[in-house]
């Protein structure tokens, strides 16, 4: 009996004791080894992230540097015109510019014309109740003469016959009108006596940009019954024409 007793406790002191320390010890070095591992693992991690913010915050800056957002309204003047409802429009291969109200819209432009129209408001079924406002190059080259004679020469000489038509009754108003410091031609056409015709006003100038000589014609015309209402503001629209030097 005593010695079963003895046996009992020389095996729990064996086995069991022996095996509670050393599984105890075991799970501490488990423990640390974890620990170690986790701050190896954060201190490559932060390594990681350092690296990839550099990156990401040097390349955007060169980006935004040579590709920055348009600014569509730059200016006090364009601020104004947007304030006032006005269409600031430029042909940009001539170097004119032209503001617009409210209304009118863009039909076409190209290097050799543009053209713009407004219904004001009305049925575009109704063409004659369009008023139209167009440019264009009548001619243009490096030399300023066609067939012997000087584009200004030509100019004064057209001027001087619409003169002579404004007596036949074919013109109200003919003369010389400076826009922007360009000189050129204003003629206005005489009434209709047919509602369905067209009545012009047109400006016609001589001017050099970009080496080039050129004549530019811009004309402004609507149907005989609606030229009367709308030509003093077409007028206008005219006179605010700005040229590039």
């Amino acid at each position: 009996m005593q010695f079963s007793r003895l046996r009992s406790r020389i095996i729990r002191r064996i086995f069991n004791f022996p095996l509670e320390t050393s599984l105890l010890k075991y799970m501490q070095h488990i423990n640390k080894s974890f620990q170690i591992f986790t701050l190896v693992f954060l201190i490559a991690l932060a390594s990681v992230f350092v690296a990839y913010a550099h990156t990401e915050s040097s390349e955007p800056l060169n980006v935004v540097a040579s590709n920055p957002p348009p600014n569509i309204l730059t200016s006090a003047t364009e601020i104004s015109l947007a304030a006032q409802n006005i269409i600031p429009f430029t042909w940009k291969e001539q170097g004119v510019s032209i503001s617009f109200p409210s209304g009118w819209e863009l039909v076409y432009e190209k290097p050799t014309g543009f053209s713009w129209n407004t219904f004001f408001g009305r049925d575009k079924a109704q063409p004659a109740d369009a008023l139209w406002l167009s440019g264009i190059v009548t001619i243009g080259n490096k030399t300023g003469t066609f067939e012997g004679m000087s584009f200004k020469d030509a100019l004064d000489y057209e001027y001087a016959e619409n003169v002579k038509e404004q007596r036949e009754g074919k013109f109200t108003e003919v003369n010389w009108l400076t826009i922007d410091g360009v000189k050129g031609m204003f003629i206005r056409d005489e009434k209709s006596k047919d509602s369905r015709d067209l009545q012009h006003l047109k400006w016609k100038c001589y001017r050099i940009y970009k080496g080039e000589h050129q004549i530019l014609e811009f004309s402004a015309y609507t149907s005989s019954k609606a030229f009367d209402r709308n030509a003093d503001e077409t007028k206008k629209l005219l006179v605010s024409l700005k040229f590039a030097s």
